[in-house]
């Protein structure tokens, strides 16, 4: 009988290890200021001349964050995330989409020879570079790619260029969030753009993840862009529009103002919808039945 609990614990102690070793921590600099993760624009065409050059995003190694308006329309916001949630960007970034393996050169060889394939090419002319940088104790490395939304979606094929803008994504998709007060606010919001769209007789219901972006006004208005795409073609689009509940200039005012949670304060947002069908697509690149001449 201590022979078979003897056994037991050894085979909890392996399993537990096995599966600690596929979380992997990852060491960061002793300075907390370094910063650890940023995002950036380059170039590219914008509505209003560009008055901040430093990165739309930082995140440091304390878990410090600073996210900024590159054309200066709002002011910088500051605020801080948990050491787990740094470690899930790593893992997410490191781990699963091989930041540390992308190379550009090696990329645009992928596509010089996908372009061979199809017997065509694709060119973006004042398009925006996407700027990656991620460092921890071990590692220092800077990822960029000019348009790289438009080229992944039109080279399904590479995958580099999928890895890369995942990463995009997924921080773009973080500083959408922090911008409309966390992920309790965007899924209040989620909740009212459900409850619009179910009056209009569509039984759609929004999550977290379909927050597009949230639009900060000089005003301290706030607008959580939503999208749903369905399954037969069509697109639900709703924004929920939030008015700010101080002056901007107020000393002390939150950067992003809090929704309010408690129902003593409700906040009756503006919501707007509208509902679209797609065109069926095929990527422009994807050569599904071999080598495809232009026309």
């Amino acid at each position: 009988m201590l022979h078979l609990r003897i056994s037991a614990v050894l085979t909890l102690v392996i399993v537990s290890t096995a599966f600690a070793s596929q979380v992997p921590t990852y060491d960061l600099p002793v300075d907390p200021s370094i910063p650890i993760i940023t995002l950036n624009y380059v170039g590219g065409l914008t509505e209003l001349p560009r008055q901040n050059i430093n990165p739309v995003l930082t995140i440091r190694a304390d878990g410090s964050v600073t996210i900024v308006d590159a054309l200066g329309r709002t002011k910088d916001i500051e605020t801080s995330i948990s050491g787990e949630e740094l470690q899930e960007l790593l893992r997410f970034s490191l781990r699963e989409q091989s930041f540390l393996d992308f190379n550009s050169g090696d990329t645009l060889q992928a596509i010089a020879a996908q372009n061979a394939l199809c017997g065509r090419f694709m060119r973006v002319e004042e398009g925006a570079t996407t700027v990656i940088h991620i460092r921890t104790a071990d590692a220092d490395h800077e990822g960029r790619f000019n348009s790289l939304g438009v080229f992944a979606e039109t080279y399904p094929g590479v995958k580099p260029l999928h890895e890369l803008w995942a990463i995009e994504k997924k921080l773009n998709r973080f500083m959408e969030e922090v911008k409309a007060g966390g992920k309790d606010s965007v899924a209040s919001a989620a909740e009212q753009a459900t409850s619009f769209v179910k009056q209009q007789q569509n039984p759609v219901t929004f999550k977290v993840e379909d927050l597009q972006r949230t639009v900060m006004g000089p005003d301290g208005r706030r607008t959580l862009e939503f999208k749903h795409d369905s399954e037969d073609g069509t697109t639900l689009s709703v924004n929920v529009e939030y008015k700010s509940e101080q002056p901007p200039n107020s000393p002390g005012a939150p950067q992003p103002p809090q929704l309010p949670q408690h129902p003593q304060h409700p906040q009756h947002p503006l919501i707007s919808g509208e509902l679209s069908r797609k065109l069926p697509t095929r990527p422009l690149m994807s050569c599904p039945t071999g080598r495809i001449h232009p026309d």
